[in-house]
């Protein structure tokens, strides 16, 4: 269902920050998957001095982890690891034209540069209309495979998951990729886009939008969790530094269900 309201508060919101949005949304249940996180604030401080396996979003601060208690996550990787992980050997197997198609526009862009691949990824995939799970899937939280995607199309998290793959067939690696599980501040909702790492960049791939814009553009999503294929991370707000006064790691109680 497309909220008009939150579309007008999201047009001006990216407005004030020097863009529009082009697309509206939908509104997703706040059992996605998981939508926990830790309580802790991470000071400024304290972010700076972690170890490699963090890494900032939004915001946050990221501790990695194993893969564990996301069976829906896990359910995708099972059917991509049958055909290596490959996006169009996946689609072959049971949606042949869309195969087809997506390898001739992946050989298409195969020479542009990787912020471009990033911008057409997003393009190409947000096409498919959005549904929610339960009128695609008959569930109120499912998480689609690449395949049932352009079959039966899907929510959020469905279309972060495609363009997951997409990028990993065009030759990004896993480590520059993330699917993130946020909380909308706006519309008080959970909700999931894809992270892309591009350098010094990061990047937010959301269904929301064919504009292309770093996560300085997206103050209002706030990080619960993130994946790829191969870990899991928790994330903490980051508590910017009081020069005059100082700050200390505090417990916050937010998102708490």
């Amino acid at each position: 269902m497309r909220e008009k309201a939150y579309t007008v508060i999201l047009i001006i919101f990216f407005i004030i920050s020097g863009f529009a949005v082009v697309r509206s949304d939908e509104s997703k249940p706040d059992n996605a998957e998981e939508t926990r996180t830790g309580n802790v604030v991470v000071s400024q401080k304290a972010a700076t001095t972690t170890a490699k396996n963090t890494q900032e979003i939004l915001n946050t601060v990221g501790f990695r982890g194993p893969i564990t208690a996301l069976p829906k996550w896990s359910r995708v990787l099972n059917e991509m690891k049958k055909s290596d992980y490959s996006l169009s050997r996946h689609l072959a197997t049971g949606a042949a034209g869309e195969s087809k198609r997506w390898l001739n526009f992946a050989q298409s862009i195969s020479s542009l540069s990787r912020k471009d691949k990033i911008d057409r990824v997003n393009e190409y995939f947000n096409k498919w209309q959005y549904r929610t799970d339960m009128d695609a899937y008959g569930q109120s939280d499912y998480w689609a495979t690449p395949l049932e995607f352009v079959i039966n199309s899907g929510d959020c998290e469905d279309y972060s998951i495609i363009k997951y793959f997409a990028l990993r067939e065009l030759g990004f690696s896993h480590d520059d990729l993330r699917i993130v599980v946020v909380r909308d501040q706006i519309r008080g909702i959970a909700h999931a886009v894809l992270v892309v790492f591009d350098g010094d960049i990061v990047w937010l791939l959301d269904n929301i939008t064919d504009m292309l814009l770093t996560q300085e553009r997206y103050s209002h999503y706030l990080p619960q969790y993130s994946i790829n294929e191969n870990y899991r991370w928790s994330h903490v707000p980051i508590q910017k530094k009081n020069i005059s006064q100082g700050t200390n790691p505090r417990i916050n109680p937010i998102l708490k269900k």
